[in-house]
Formats: structure tokens, sequence, C-alpha cells
């Protein structure tokens, strides 16, 4: 979490700065955060891989002590827990999102909010891991 949290708070004020209704502040400003958590996390996973390969930083690594040398099956194991983190995430980002007031652009919103994350997050750390084996 704490890795996470500047791009969390950035989006957060992103969104905050956005409101036209001083009502709506604190609940973009949840959303913004939680949005940005998930999108940093997601971004984690997807270069898992390639942050193990190269010797980046990923919190992922630290959080799961994965190096190098980590065996298929303990890379897998960690990206079932990663994967159920963003679960949570994208299931508190979503409850924050039900909570604004939106008129305009709702249908498309919902597809991005209630469908797009986790699948995009899914298909591209998926995506990933196939470049990675060829690597």
């Amino acid at each position: 979490d704490r890795a996470s949290d500047a791009t969390a708070r950035g989006l957060s004020f992103f969104f905050e700065g956005g409101a036209k209704d001083e009502k709506l502040r604190e609940p973009l400003r949840r959303f913004g955060y939680l949005l940005g958590r998930f999108v940093y996390l997601a971004d984690a996973l997807d270069d898992l891989e390639s942050d193990l390969k190269k010797k980046r930083y990923n919190p992922y690594i630290i959080k799961y002590k994965l190096t190098r040398g980590s065996t298929a099956a303990e890379i897998a194991a960690a990206r079932e827990k990663i994967r159920a983190q963003l679960r949570l995430c994208e299931a508190e980002a979503e409850k924050s999102y039900g909570e604004l007031p939106l008129t305009v652009y709702k249908p498309i919103l919902d597809n991005i909010v209630y469908m797009g994350l986790l699948h995009t997050a899914e298909k591209t750390a998926k995506e990933r891991k196939k470049e990675t084996k060829h690597d």
C-alpha cells in the first residue's frame, strides 16, 4: 500500500480538483485514490517478471520475497495473491464509484469501472507473461 500511495494521492488530487460541487469533492477524492492505487498495483503486476529479470524495483518482489531464482510455481502463487488483492481494490473502487451521482457519460463510465479495470489488468499481465517466456 505504501508503494502505491503517491500515485493514489496524485489521482485523488486530480479527481477532487475536478469537482464543481463541494459535496462531490470527498467522494471524487476517494474514488481517485482507489483508482490510482489500482492502476499502480496493476502496473506492478504487469511488470513483475520483467522487473525480476532486470533487477528493478517492484513492490511485489519485496512483498513476496521473489528473486531471479524463484520458481515458476512461486511466481504463479504470488500472482494469484496479487490478483486477489487487485480484486479487493477493484471492489473498493467500484463501491466508491457507485456513490457518485453521475448522469453524463454514466453508461460509458460504468463499462470502464465495472467491466474494464480488472479485465484489462489481467489481460495485460497474461500478455506480459507470454512475452517474458520468449525472452
